[in-house]
């Protein structure tokens, strides 16, 4: 399935009065569903000598949320058990994206493998420059270019 057929299914679901469910909770708990299935992947990946671009994005989307705000200044809620955590690794991320990825009880020692680390902090501090949807057009550009 293609990036964008996939995010017609995500808009699809959302939209479907019958099925409650709030992006809230399936963001909860972000901590055990990344270690539980993104890092995982990213691992898996690094080994088989696979692009972690788009993974590194995620886990770049996923500090620009622990910041706690959004771009238009809201505030966003607590989410998650270890939420204080995130969200100070967030601040420090602003200025120096690597911070984000010195949280060794999240990402182990995935910080020493440079692949994934420039990958990562580039798209940080592309989010931080340009704004998230911004960036996930020139994500999902690079991926229409490379079909």
């Amino acid at each position: 399935m293609s990036v964008l057929d996939y995010l017609d299914v995500i808009n699809q679901r959302f939209a479907n009065p019958a099925i409650i469910d709030t992006v809230r909770r399936v963001a909860f708990d972000g901590v055990a569903r990344h270690v539980g299935f993104i890092l995982p992947t990213i691992r898996d990946c690094l080994k088989a000598g696979i692009s972690v671009d788009g993974l590194a994005l995620v886990e770049a989307a996923w500090a620009r949320m622990c910041l706690g705000i959004r771009e238009d200044g809201s505030e966003i809620e607590a989410n998650d058990p270890s939420w204080d955590m995130l969200k100070k690794q967030a601040e420090l991320a602003q200025e120096r994206p690597l911070a984000w990825l010195e949280m060794q009880s999240i990402y182990g020692n995935l910080i020493e493998d440079e692949r994934f680390t420039d990958a990562f902090e580039r798209w940080l501090s592309r989010i931080y420059q340009d704004g998230m949807e911004a960036t996930l057009r020139h994500y999902l550009g690079e991926i229409s270019l490379a079909s």
